[in-house]
């Protein structure tokens, strides 16, 4: 399982290297709560670094939501000690009052992201290592299903995306399945912390969890070749998508950007809509980028929708234009998003061994 694990590891950094930046200063941080996910991630995240003479630091985010927390981040203190690995707790210290249980979840999540990528730039590390897998995968697929997601969302998690321009979060226990980590630990006689909101039905991932459980194989195997098959068609449509942005885009340093509008329509209706929500994205400034489907593309380009995203578009004879909205203008934007020319990466065929066992019974 550690040469499984260590193979992903090179391949998804032999991604990066060609598409975004290489691991120059050989040290990673590897994100670990003190569940079976995150302990084996650190275990074979220590591996592979002393295979390769890579510094890897570990961060733990008490996230202060359970009187347990504490102690769970120093269990995993304890355990770095051991093994001899540096380790930092993060603390939220974030109001939080009286909110629903989706949304603290959310503002949760957020937070433990914005943290670490805080301590990884505030440390000049580029890679942010996380634990989910295949399982993870599984359950983020029928909750977007469950919400009307489009097809390239129900692509779900990528083993690559970007944090902040600077950080890159990596996935490499995408294609493993949490029997496997749990038997992993097992065998090397390591304990883990089982976090009791695992078991809340009130929060959306845990109730998709346990129906999940009740699945056959023959379900389970329908929904993986339908992600991995979805995977591979975003992959397609980013990297034409990308391929186009840095060839016929031009963004200015005041605000907007101009897309040459007959190339554009030279490509498929999809890589069009991927193009205008990486443009739209990029010069609005919103956290996350807006839902600009193949009807939306048609609407902006027959020149029938003309604000979204905080963005005013102008379409002319040649040119697409896109500007911030007129109450902004004139502020200036600093540079590109750096993932503004994220590409995913798709499943390997390296992966099929654990597929193969993670399917090969019945629940």
């Amino acid at each position: 399982m550690i040469d499984f694990f260590c193979a992903e590891m090179d391949r998804i950094l032999g991604f990066c290297a060609e598409c975004f930046f290489v691991c120059d200063n050989k040290s990673i941080c590897v994100a670990v709560s003190g569940g079976s996910d995150s302990m084996s991630l650190l275990l074979m995240s220590a591996e592979w670094s002393r295979r390769n003479n890579v510094k890897i630091n570990c961060v733990t985010v008490d996230h202060k939501l359970r009187k347990e927390s504490a102690m769970e981040a120093q269990f995993v203190e304890k355990f770095c000690e051991s093994i001899g690995v540096d380790h930092t707790i993060l603390e939220w210290h974030r109001e939080y009052g009286n909110i629903d249980h989706g949304k603290l979840e959310n503002l949760a999540r957020e937070a433990r992201y914005e943290l670490m990528a805080d301590f990884c730039e505030s440390n000049e590390i580029n890679f942010l290592l996380v634990g989910h897998t295949w399982n993870d995968q599984l359950e983020t697929f029928e909750i977007r299903r469950s919400s009307g997601s489009s097809k390239i969302g129900l692509a779900c998690m990528s083993q690559v995306r970007s944090v902040t321009d600077k950080v890159k979060l990596l996935r490499p226990l995408l294609y493993f399945e949490k029997k496997q980590l749990n038997d992993f630990l097992m065998a090397r006689g390591i304990s883990w912390k089982e976090d009791p909101m695992n078991d809340q039905d009130f929060f959306l991932r845990v109730s998709w969890r346990k129906k999940i459980n009740c699945y056959g194989s023959q379900q389970l195997l329908s929904i993986s070749n339908e992600i991995a098959q979805l995977g591979r068609r975003r992959n397609a449509i980013e990297s034409a998508a990308v391929c186009f942005l840095q060839n016929f885009c031009e963004f200015s340093s005041d605000g907007y950007a101009i897309i040459e509008k007959k190339l554009l329509l030279l490509e498929g209706k999809s890589v069009q809509a991927e193009i205008l929500k990486r443009v739209i994205w990029n010069i609005g400034g919103k956290r996350y980028a807006s839902n600009i489907t193949e009807d939306i593309c048609d609407q902006i380009l027959s020149k029938k929708l003309n604000t979204i995203g905080r963005c005013l578009l102008k379409v002319k004879k040649d040119k697409v234009f896109v500007l911030k909205e007129n109450r902004k203008i004139y502020q200036a934007i600093s540079n590109v998003k750096a993932n503004i020319f994220d590409v995913f990466l798709c499943s390997s065929e390296a992966a099929n061994p654990c597929l193969k066992k993670l399917l090969s019974h019945d629940p």
